[in-house]
């Protein structure tokens, strides 16, 4: 289960210095988003598998739509993408205000309903 803030500030889609505060990468640094997912569908045997993609836009006046891919296979990966969304987790009913360090939260999933439901199914 991966998830990423397509304008986190925190974690650059693009990789680099994480939650860069000061200028100095002194927290290290993360690679991309595109980066990660490759790897996670390579280790899981899926980089051939074609996903499942629904689209969720409950709330329109957060930053923007929520991308669902699911990949199906004997280890399974569910990747949301936050469009236009920082770091906080998503939510429907727990809201957290915009801030420079967090960027803006979506709010059109219950990202712990989400989370719930993908591990469940894996007893």
């Amino acid at each position: 289960l991966l998830t990423h803030g397509t304008s986190d500030p925190a974690m650059p889609a693009n990789g680099g210095c994480v939650a860069n505060v000061g200028g100095n990468c002194n927290r290290g640094k993360v690679i991309s988003q595109t980066a990660t997912i490759s790897y996670w569908l390579q280790r899981n045997g899926l980089q051939n598998v074609t996903p499942t993609i629904s689209t969720f836009d409950l709330n329109t006046s957060d930053a923007g739509n929520v991308e669902k891919r699911i990949y199906n296979g004997t280890n399974p990966l569910v990747y949301y993408i936050l469009n236009n969304a920082g770091h906080q987790a998503p939510s429907k009913t727990v809201f957290s205000n915009s801030s420079p360090a967090q960027g803006v939260q979506n709010r059109d999933i219950e990202f712990a309903e989400e989370v719930w439901n993908f591990f469940k199914g894996l007893q």
